[in-house]
């Protein structure tokens, strides 16, 4: 009796090993094929996130050169310029981080012989301005007929701010002085700019008189 007692415990014991050993297989190998999902799918989501950096940098590049399009359409020679910026906001963001901290304008004319001109905006400010203002500046460049002009440049400086309501113009204007070395002829493509570190508080953005807000439909 006791042998064939014994006998089966030991055969009960023997199946519960046995299924013990059945259950580590079956995890073993779940965790094997995890491992061999996680292998094939890693060169996808690589795949994927090189896309959508790519698809990011299309949409940028998209942007800048919508406003390169824009500013080029907009070249006058009359020493009147109309600069027209696009997506303010985003830009305004691109400055705060550093990514773009500066716009710069087509290059315009005082005549169709004139001197050569372009304008600059820092959104989130320099020097002074910088974090609290909107900093715009004018810069004389290297142009085809300077060698025909008088230098220094001694025109009047106007620098504004349109109010797309017609209210009231943000406007600085100066006179150029003629021992700074911005408005002599330039020496290389273009002279160090000159204007206003603190040509108006950044809050001016968020004012619809001055900048558009586009709403999207829903």
């Amino acid at each position: 009796m006791c042998g064939e007692k014994c006998s089966g415990k030991k055969q009960r014991f023997n199946a519960a090993k046995y299924l013990c050993s059945e259950s580590e297989v079956d995890i073993s190998s779940i965790r094997s094929v995890q491992r061999e999902i996680s292998v094939r799918l890693q060169p996808i989501a690589t795949a994927l996130g090189k896309a959508e950096k790519a698809i990011q940098n299309l949409q940028e590049g998209f942007s800048e050169l919508a406003l390169m399009v824009q500013t080029l359409q907009a070249t006058s020679y009359d020493g009147n310029f109309i600069w027209k910026i696009p997506e303010v906001q985003h830009r305004r963001h691109e400055a705060k981080i550093g990514k773009t901290i500066s716009l710069y304008s087509a290059p315009f004319y005082t005549s169709r012989q004139g001197y050569k001109t372009c304008l600059s905006l820092y959104m989130n400010g320099i020097g002074s301005g910088e974090n609290t203002h909107l900093s715009f500046f004018v810069t004389i460049m290297q142009g085809e007929y300077d060698a025909l002009l008088q230098w220094p440049f001694k025109h009047t400086v106007t620098l504004t701010l349109l109010d797309q309501d017609r209210v009231m113009n943000i406007s600085q204007t100066f006179q150029p002085a003629p021992t700074y070395s911005s408005f002599q002829r330039p020496r290389n493509e273009m002279n160090i700019a000159s204007g206003s570190p603190m040509f108006a508080l950044q809050s001016i953005l968020n004012n619809s008189s001055y900048v558009v807000f586009k709403i999207t439909p829903i």
